[in-house]
């Protein structure tokens, strides 16, 4: 029997972990990394002032606020459940002077390593971006992160901002480390969906 030797085999995960991992191709089935980073900080910038989100019609804020829990929910259940996919490590003894665009930029159109590259994360985490997402899921608990997306989608769509509820420091703060969970999950989708 022949095997497919272009498409990674994961058929020793379960069910939970298999949907996580789809639910981070479907975040970057629906925006390109450039796209997902620009509307986080036009949203969380809305949020945080007494403008209104303008930036497209409000469904697509809705439609990414949505898309952005189902990929929190991915990567606690990928942290709980210890579900690492090897390939998407970058050994420490790699010998590369730069980053390597392969292991960072996606396969659609109008991806370069420009627009591609994790500008959030440190070097650790690039070669392993499973640190991000295990120091994202213990900043805040899984709830914490959807009360924060919840407010963050109302206070983007009222004349009001979000400082009534949160602190500017924590707003900061949950920027980064959105900001860091998205480039994380990228290159994981850039590295076990590379060849599919």
């Amino acid at each position: 029997m022949v095997q497919n030797t272009t498409m990674p085999a994961y058929n020793f995960e379960d069910k939970d972990t298999q949907y996580a991992y789809e639910c981070i191709r479907s975040f970057f089935d629906h925006f390109v990394i450039e796209d997902a980073v620009s509307l986080l900080e036009s949203i969380i910038k809305a949020a945080a002032s007494k403008k209104i989100w303008k930036k497209e019609a409000p469904a697509q804020l809705l439609l990414y606020m949505q898309l952005l829990e189902e990929l929190i929910t991915a990567a606690f259940e990928i942290t709980g459940s210890c579900a690492i996919r090897k390939n998407a490590i970058i050994a420490n003894d790699s010998g590369e002077a730069a980053p390597a665009p392969k292991d960072y930029v996606s396969r659609y159109r109008g991806c370069n390593p420009w627009n591609s590259f994790p500008r959030s994360l440190i070097l650790k985490q690039y070669r392993n971006p499973y640190k991000a997402i295990k120091k994202f899921t213990r900043y805040a608990s899984l709830l914490q992160w959807k009360t924060y997306i919840k407010d963050s989608t109302e206070y983007a769509l009222l004349d009001a901002n979000i400082d009534a509820a949160m602190q500017s420091s924590d707003v900061l703060a949950i920027r980064l480390r959105l900001l860091q969970l998205i480039e994380a999950c990228h290159l994981l989708d850039v590295r076990t969906n590379a060849n599919e």
